[in-house]
């Protein structure tokens, strides 16, 4: 799972820094967990905001277990920076909130370590979404992040570049289908040139074709027949063309499918817009690539990361609960619904 292999690698990162209490993001983690737990410190954080000008976020606690809580933890401090100064300022002596009162340095440091924190974020939201396909989006997301990770010079972004290299080269080859089947990359050597290993990318270019055609060989016995009725539908000008006996026959055309040539043209075409949807380019492409087209509709299908099913259990857990566990399966089934179009009509009016 692509989320928890990025959760496992911030966990790297900021292990390192686990042991030191007067490092700026501990010391934010326990002045948060203090103010959370008091609604008194709370209404107070409230009122300075105001007095501040700055937009008021109930704090959100750092949990060891979900690394995208750091990151709101964060998020949220740096929005309201001013008045946690002042309410550190305005603090007893020896309390919690006073023993970890921020220094203009700590919050530049805080700064960058959000700035990394948000690239895994976007990372990981990019990820885990279940509306368009994700699992093509893996090696390039991981090449990224490793590069970035590598252009900067601390020991905690050396150890997250290196636990995500590992992970990496773990993958099976056969993830790299979805990869090259996406028309927006391909074999895109542009995409490794720097800070990463070249001798393993060059080392696996000539495997990823071979096992393209592998699994393309797979797919042909079931091809033509497919082939046959996508090529009966005709446009008018065809049709004209067939009255005129100058457009082969679908029998022609079906024979004339060789996988080689399919894949030599599928490189040799330019890569896709951005804007274009890679399952839009297949189905626009599906006269052109019959092979590669049933196989890109097979490999886009498989999702990054098992997030989307995980909360689908995490929903139906809520719904259906200890107190209420004999609901019908037509009425469950109607809650766990309405529920998901409330969220689509909610993300829609943001």
């Amino acid at each position: 799972c692509s989320g928890h292999v990025l959760h496992l690698v911030v966990q790297e990162g900021y292990k390192i820094n686990s042991n030191f209490s007067d490092q700026p993001l501990n010391k934010l983690c326990q002045c948060i967990s203090t103010i959370h737990r008091s609604p008194k410190l709370i209404q107070e954080l409230q009122k300075l905001c105001e007095h501040s000008e700055e937009k008021f976020h109930k704090p959100a606690i750092d949990i060891i277990t979900c690394w995208t809580s750091t990151y709101h933890m964060v998020d949220i401090a740096l929005g309201q920076c001013k008045a946690l100064d002042m309410l550190i300022a305005n603090a007893e002596h020896g309390s919690i909130l006073k023993e970890n009162s921020f220094t203009d340095k700590d919050w530049e440091e805080i700064s960058r370590d959000y700035n990394q924190l948000k690239m895994f974020f976007k990372a990981s939201e990019i990820l885990i979404a279940e509306n368009y396909p994700t699992l093509n989006l893996v090696h390039s997301i991981y090449v990224r992040l490793i590069n970035k990770l590598n252009a900067q010079s601390t020991d905690q972004s050396k150890n997250m570049a290196e636990k995500l290299h590992n992970y990496w080269m773990k993958l099976p080859i056969e993830s790299s289908l979805a990869t090259i089947l996406d028309p927006h990359i391909k074999i895109n050597s542009n995409l490794y040139q720097k800070n990463i290993r070249k001798t393993d990318i060059v080392k696996n270019q000539k495997a990823y074709f071979n096992l393209l055609k592998k699994h393309a060989k797979i797919y042909t016995e079931s091809i033509p027949r497919q082939v046959e009725i996508l090529l009966s539908k005709k446009t008018a000008f065809e049709e004209f063309l067939d009255l005129t006996e100058e457009l082969k026959s679908t029998s022609e055309l079906v024979d004339a499918i060789n996988v080689d040539q399919e894949i030599k043209l599928y490189f040799d075409t330019p890569i896709a817009d951005q804007r274009v949807k890679p399952l839009d380019w297949w189905k626009s492409h599906e006269k052109e690539f019959p092979t590669l087209a049933a196989m890109a509709r097979d490999w886009l299908a498989i999702t990054a990361s098992s997030v989307p099913c995980e909360s689908l259990f995490s929903i139906a857990g809520n719904t259906i609960t200890a107190n209420r566990n004999r609901l019908h399966p037509e009425t469950a089934r109607a809650l766990l619904c309405l529920k998901s179009w409330w969220n689509f009509d909610k993300n829609l009016n943001n």
